[in-house]
Order: C-alpha cells, then sequence, then structure tokens
C-alpha cells in the first residue's frame, strides 16, 4: 500500500505509520558535547516488521542518537517511549531491558575477535540461557576473557 503526499510538504512520520503504535519512539533529543550540539531536535518512530536506515554525513549524530537510545550517552532534552510508555534509559542495562542492545563497529571491544564473532558470542550465549543448550558454552568458551556478559 502506497501513502500519497503533497510535494510541497515535508513528509512526517506519521505519515507512513497507518495508525500503528511506534515500538519505539524518541522525540525532540538533543545532546551537546561541549559548544558542538551533536543531535539537535531528532525524533524517530520504529515500528514492528521495519527495516530502518539511518542516513547522514559523517559527523551528522547518527551513532549518537544510537547511543542515546542504548543507554550509552544521556540525552540533554527528549524523551524516549517503548510501546507507547515513556521511559528512562540512564545505561545499557537499562536499554537491556526493553529488548535494545547495540553492537558496536570496533575493534576495541576485543581485538583479538573479529564483528562475526563477537556478534555470534552474544547471539548464542543468549540462546544457551534462553534454550538451556549448550551451544553458547562451545562456541564461545573463552568468552569470560572477553568480559562479555
Amino acid at each position: 500500500m502506497s501513502t500519497m503526499m503533497n510535494i510541497d510538504t515535508p513528509p512526517t512520520v506519521a505519515a507512513f505509520s497507518n495508525g500503528r503504535k511506534p515500538l519505539a519512539e524518541m522525540r525532540d533529543i538533543s545532546i551537546a558535547f561541549g559548544g558542538i550540539r551533536a543531535v539537535d531536535h531528532a525524533s524517530v518512530e520504529l515500528y514492528e516488521g521495519e527495516v530502518v536506515a539511518l542516513l547522514g554525513h559523517n559527523g551528522a549524530g547518527k551513532s549518537t542518537l544510537i547511543k542515546i537510545l542504548s543507554g550509552a550517552y544521556q540525552r540533554d532534552q527528549g524523551d524516549i517511549y517503548i510501546n507507547g510508555e515513556k521511559v528512562q534509559i540512564n545505561n545499557p542495562r537499562d536499554a537491556k531491558r526493553y529488548g535494545i542492545e547495540t553492537i558496536y563497529q570496533t575493534l576495541a571491544l576485543a581485538d583479538n575477535v573479529d564483528a562475526a564473532a563477537l556478534q555470534s558470542c552474544g547471539l548464542f550465549k543468549k540462546f544457551d540461557r534462553v534454550k538451556g543448550h549448550g551451544i553458547g558454552g562451545a562456541c564461545c568458551k573463552n568468552s569470560h576473557d572477553l568480559s562479555l556478559p
């Protein structure tokens, strides 16, 4: 189903929602580092079944916005809603309670393991806890050396 819009008026997120309630919503988010506004009044709605790309130039605030949602950074202003309920995400543990986790694209986490291995360790460890299977231990027997949760 397509949505028709007037080309003279910029589209709003609501124009694409089809009446659905967002799973996660960030409203009017801002953060500054010293005198630099890294994110300035950004709003995002994320819906079930969507694949979303966050695009922008280098330094546009894409990573910063995600770090706010995942609890790595504290916003200066704005609100976060999960399933329509206003929530406080002050750290990654808070975000994890709402099912929000971030896989960072950096070697600083464990420079001896590639990104695919880091992701697999996290997924298999979670599978191991939930389903009670031994896959996590076999795949990530050294995950305790990496200080992974």
